[in-house]
């Protein structure tokens, strides 16, 4: 979207308004009775005409007007802005249309109250309509540099009309209120051309269709499934909501769709057209969208084969940009402030990839997945090429198990790396290293005789359909002098591989907001059939600090750990313990 403010202005605006019980002093109304027409001035920089109804009366900014103007008894509504300040003016349906008018023209199936807006050269001049309580259907569109509307075009069918225009003004918003919208900014008969000026529409709780001019567009869609197409617009920034969204992206290459106030974690895959369930926003369908960003939560965010930007936000996620000429992946930090934990993920490269978190901030040529800029990035997924991956001063994961001899840099801080077998990648400066354990080799089948012919065929072996997996840890535990507390883990009765994760949970301080948890480790392992291992899991830096000034206030600490394993035959088992950190 070109600008975002002009919309954060009117929404401010009308809110100003709305608990003023007159209209501003700088804003000023009059009727006439001689020509009908009711005229609004809006006389200085930031004035404000907000047109409504109440019952009869047509009120300005939620006041009476000089002159008492009815629906009735007025065939025109002018609304002048400063020449040369910037103004706002707004078309408010909540108390209903503006109609009939005093002369409405015979045979017109939904008459209404012309109504003209002239804003002056000053920019940033904008225009506002702020849809009823029932079913909602605008049209906006162009004829030279004047703008036209119409706000009732489903009840004119086949002869629609113009309800007014407006002229100076670079910003259109629309607001549904009904159970359902249709929003375009496309033009038509009565509105001529596609709208060239900022355009933006947002949604209710029922399913919406917006369609944008050729501007640069902001579409906003409700709680129910909307439609939202940009397809004419110069740009899109496009908001699916929390329905079953369509979404098409407009002209530009720097269309994007976004997910900031959703209230659980989305995974979009930009190179899908077809639908997709986003997990926390629905089952989204998005096409000729290059742009992503997330949510506060734990998202994954998949780019195309073009640039894309992928932003992440709060929580810790994974980006993967997929080749293209320059994406730029943006990480963040979980809620809880503790930094460094997003991921790049470069796991459906096929060709070897070079990254470096070193090098973040700034263009770098990975190779087998073209040029990408990353930032507050902390872990890396590398590909089934040969890589190389290089660390930063943090603390660093970096998983390059593919089977493939990798080179692997953990570079500074307190790093772990999943490796392949032993020998396979090189490996420098990793603190930590889970080797892959291939499972023991089964012994040959010993020779049987032959079948009797008489006796009934063998019956097929049963699918493996079950995994033990158990999880033990002492109740209570102190924190080791590296900041460690062990686990022990075993598959009684079959190779598997698990994968551990510990969350720290620190009491708040008498009077404080409940805790949050804290991430702090992380870890996997291989294991041989029947055989126990002790795993000592090994809290960030940040953690034991805070941990151990938790104790120190005599604060409760608890420890969750989380372990979930599987087997060759996708099986898997989970378990959990809590342990209580002691002095």
């Amino acid at each position: 979207m070109k600008r975002s403010l002009p919309l954060v202005t009117a929404a401010a605006l009308l809110a100003a308004a709305a608990v003023a019980p007159t209209s501003d002093a700088a804003t000023t109304c009059s009727y006439s009775a001689a020509t009908h027409v009711m005229t609004i001035t809006l006389g200085a920089q930031g004035d404000f005409g907000q047109v409504t109804r109440d019952g009869s009366a047509i009120e300005v900014n939620l006041g009476p007007c000089s002159g008492g103007p009815t629906v009735t008894n007025t065939s025109a509504i002018a609304i002048n802005g400063a020449p040369s300040a910037r103004t706002a003016a707004a078309v408010d349906l909540t108390g209903g249309p503006l109609a009939p008018g005093f002369s409405p023209t015979p045979g017109d199936p939904s008459p209404s109250i012309p109504v003209t807006y002239t804003a002056g050269t000053a920019f940033g001049d904008e225009f506002l309509v702020l849809g009823g309580p029932a079913v909602n259907s605008f049209a906006f569109g162009q004829a030279g540099t004047t703008g036209l509307f119409n706000l009732d075009v489903a009840a004119e069918g086949e002869d629609p009309d113009s309800d007014g225009l407006f002229t100076g003004v670079e910003t259109v918003t629309a607001i549904a209120r009904g159970t359902a919208s249709t929003i375009s900014a496309g033009g038509g008969s009565a509105t001529g051309g596609p709208l060239t000026t900022t355009f933006s529409a947002h949604g209710g709780e029922g399913p919406d269709a917006f369609r944008s001019g050729t501007g640069s567009t902001a579409f906003f869609g409700g709680a129910g499934d909307d439609v939202l197409d940009a397809a004419g617009a110069a740009v899109a920034s496009l908001h699916p909501g929390r329905g079953d969204d369509v979404v098409t992206g407009g002209l530009s290459v720097n269309d994007t769709v976004e997910y900031v106030n959703e209230p659980a974690a989305v995974t979009v895959d930009l190179a899908r057209t077809g639908k997709q369930d986003t997990g926390g926003s629905g089952q989204d369908t998005i096409v000729g969208v290059e742009n992503a960003i997330g949510t506060s939560f734990d998202d994954v965010l998949r780019g195309n084969d073009i640039s894309n930007r992928l932003t992440g936000g709060k929580g810790a996620d994974v980006l993967e940009g997929r080749g293209g000429k320059l994406d730029t992946l943006i990480g963040g930090t979980l809620q809880s402030d503790t930094a460094g934990v997003d991921t790049v993920s470069y796991a459906s490269a096929a060709a070897p990839v070079n990254v470096s978190l070193a090098a973040q901030a700034r263009p770098q040529d990975t190779g087998g997945q073209g040029v990408d800029l990353i930032a507050g990035m902390a872990n890396v997924v590398g590909g089934s090429a040969a890589d190389t991956i290089t660390g930063d001063a943090q603390d660093n994961r970096i998983d390059a198990r593919d089977g493939i001899g990798d080179t692997v840099d953990c570079a500074g801080g307190n790093d772990s790396v999943v490796a392949d077998l032993a020998g396979v990648d090189a490996l420098m400066g990793c603190e930590a290293a889970d080797f892959f354990v291939p499972p023991p080799a089964q012994p040959e089948p010993e020779p049987q005789p032959p079948a009797d012919p008489v006796a009934p065929p063998a019956q097929p072996q049963a699918a493996d359909r079950s995994l033990t997996f158990s999880l033990k840890a002492a109740k209570k535990q102190k924190l080791g002098t590296k900041g460690t507390l062990t686990v022990t883990v075993a598959c009684p009765a079959e190779p598997c591989n698990a994968r551990l994760k510990a969350a720290v949970l620190i009491a708040a301080p008498r009077g404080a907001t409940t805790a949050k948890p804290l991430t702090a480790a992380a870890a996997s392992a291989s294991l041989a059939a029947g055989k126990r291992r002790t795993i000592a899991l090994k809290l960030s830096r940040k953690a034991v600090k805070r941990v151990r000034s938790a104790l120190a206030a005599r604060r409760k600490v608890t420890v969750t750990v989380k372990a979930t394993a599987a087997d060759r035959a996708g099986n898997r088992r989970t378990a959990s313990r809590i342990v209580t950190l002691v002095r």
